[in-house]
């Protein structure tokens, strides 16, 4: 469930409105009108980033795409921070264009030695 300014007409009886989403992501373009479609990663075990910080891996810095939020079981993590572990199975919000998505990915996706 998501809190969020009513969309449309405003209603001067409701300041907010409550939205229920199945897609963890469903939400963000709501929130954060503009940013585009965001793109769901889930993190598997074998990956590199697993463990690290997102401040680690410097995402926005290296690929122009930005975290979003962090879905981990039942919990989100709406604008996550650089200090946040990532962990096998959670399912990162990414935002950018289309290259900065790939290339994001890209070093997700890379294996541990």
């Amino acid at each position: 469930m998501v809190i969020c300014p009513p969309v449309g007409s405003y209603n001067r009886n409701k300041s907010f409105a409550i939205v229920d989403f199945p897609d963890p992501l469903g939400p963000m373009h709501l929130v954060l009108p503009g940013i585009g479609e965001p793109v769901a990663y889930r993190l598997v075990s074998e990956s590199r980033a697993v463990g690290k910080t997102l401040g680690q891996l410097n995402l926005r810095g290296r690929t122009g795409a930005t975290v979003l939020a962090i879905q981990r079981g039942g919990e989100s993590m709406s604008v996550p921070t650089a200090e946040n572990v990532l962990r096998s199975d959670d399912v990162l919000a990414l935002a950018g264009t289309q290259e900065a998505i790939a290339a994001a990915k890209e070093i997700l996706e890379q294996a541990q030695e």
